[in-house]
């Protein structure tokens, strides 16, 4: 069984996609040796449908104190001209793991995986006197952010140590936020995997900011 871990690759766009490929048997299908990882190309990815008056917004953020050392924060989201839920126009043809729940909102908080909301609001705990950085994107059905203006935010915020939220300085120094793929991808589901990530006060260029990632794959 194939499994792709994790991804490297110089790239200077923030969607690819990547596809293993396999040689071909005398019927014409596709084998590989047994206990061979597969061979993998990097391509970017076909124009997708645009949302260009798509935006995401803070409704607004809460922090309610839970014990003495954490608090639960919960967030509100404004999503306008977008609608969640929805099945993207492509989502077959673009065969890389298309959400059966529609067009989403990607939440990734600090340094931990992405959560796919399906509606404007989430919950999480935290500790007190904490710092953390939330960046939110709106997604198209098979998990590929929008990337126009007015369609991602970045919330920075600490709980101070007697609970209470405050909203930090939004920064200004270039940031990356990583969202696919997401966990291990076995078997079918290693033919196409998106590869997406969100770039934040920077833009790619081939003599300017660029992203190293690395590809790593073992058969079996």
């Amino acid at each position: 069984m194939n499994r792709i871990h994790t991804i490297q690759a110089l790239v200077a766009s923030a969607t690819l996609l990547l596809a293993a490929s396999c040689g071909q048997g005398r019927d014409g299908a596709q084998e590989e040796p047994v206990g061979a990882a597969p061979s993998l190309v990097v391509s970017e990815v076909g124009a997708s449908p645009e949302f260009p008056d798509a935006r995401l917004g803070i409704g607004s953020v809460t922090a309610t104190r839970q014990g003495t050392d954490s608090v639960k924060v919960h967030f509100s989201f404004t999503v306008t001209n977008y609608e969640l839920t929805a099945q993207t126009a492509d989502g077959d043809s673009k065969r890389c793991n298309n959400s059966a729940d529609g067009q989403h909102i990607h939440f990734i908080l600090d340094n931990r995986p992405y959560k796919a909301l399906y509606k404007p609001e989430n919950e999480v705990t935290l500790p007190v006197n904490s710092e953390h950085y939330l960046m939110a994107f709106l997604s198209r059905s098979y998990h590929e952010s929008l990337k126009n203006p007015g369609a991602a935010l970045v919330y920075h915020f600490r709980i101070d140590e007697k609970g209470n939220l405050q909203q930090l300085e939004e920064p200004q120094t270039p940031m990356i936020f990583y969202s696919r793929p997401k966990g291990d991808y076995l078997g079918k589901d290693t033919e196409n995997v998106l590869f997406d990530f969100y770039v934040w006060n920077a833009g790619l260029s081939e003599d300017g900011y660029r992203v190293k990632a690395e590809i790593t794959t073992e058969g079996g």
